[in-house]
């Protein structure tokens, strides 16, 4: 497919509602980069970033395991400005011993991983293309998909503008689920901050450790935090 024709896909995704843009953006990329799932997110590396969309379970928890082990394909390529691409996550090791460890044992299901940032490094965001198959990107492809990584960007900055009048991404709000998530640790965090006397890094690191020492997912500590469920002595 021509990149013009990508970039015309996605662009089209800018049509409807403002409020549902991320997840119409995330829709139009499965379709025209032919994969079996994506995220879409801002700011992956610090403790602000939010999840703007994901297609589905599985792409939701592939971006609660990056989140929880702060590392894997789109935090690096938030980072780096980089294309990350793991084309079998069965096979090759990897350069995210924690997160690959944490998505073979809950992810089966999937065979690859490729994230591409949103714009120059540091990037404000990221997108993952997963695949439940091994999948070696050819030039070409990596082509497209940061021809439709960089339509991405443009659309969510026009469309932006158009509705807030100001130069910054909006904070989108997320659907149910991904508030459940996202907003919760956010909260929790805070909660912590205040209760340990740290800042933001070092209280979701704690949260973190605890997520990956019990093996339970993130979002259900912070749930407990939140409740006022779980003690809260720093580990």
């Amino acid at each position: 497919m021509p990149e013009s024709r990508v970039a015309r896909r996605v662009r089209a995704a800018a049509e409807g509602d403002f409020a549902r843009l991320p997840q119409r953006l995330a829709a139009a990329l499965c379709g025209v980069l032919g994969v079996n799932g994506v995220t879409l997110s801002l700011a992956t590396d610090t403790p602000e970033r939010q999840l703007l969309a994901a297609s589905g379970p599985v792409a939701v928890r592939l971006e609660e395991l990056q989140f929880e082990s702060a590392e894997g394909p789109c935090v690096s390529a938030c980072a780096e400005g980089v294309p990350m691409l793991w084309n079998d996550v069965r096979e090759e090791t990897g350069r995210w011993p924690v997160f690959g460890s944490r998505l073979r044992e809950e992810l089966p299901q999937i065979g690859s991983v490729h994230g591409f940032p949103l714009g120059t490094a540091p990037a404000v965001g990221s997108i993952d293309l997963f695949a439940y198959a091994p999948r070696r990107l050819s030039g070409r492809a990596v082509a497209r998909a940061l021809r439709a990584s960089a339509t991405v960007l443009e659309v969510l900055l026009e469309s932006s503008r158009t509705h807030t009048d100001v130069d910054r991404l909006p904070q989108w709000e997320p659907e149910d689920v991904l508030d459940a998530h996202w907003g919760t640790t956010h909260r929790a965090v805070g909660m912590l901050m205040e209760q340990w006397g740290v800042d933001a890094q070092e209280a979701l690191a704690r949260l973190r450790a605890r997520a990956f020492a019990s093996g339970r997912p993130l979002p259900e500590l912070a749930a407990e935090v939140v409740a006022g469920n779980r003690d809260s002595d720093a580990p």
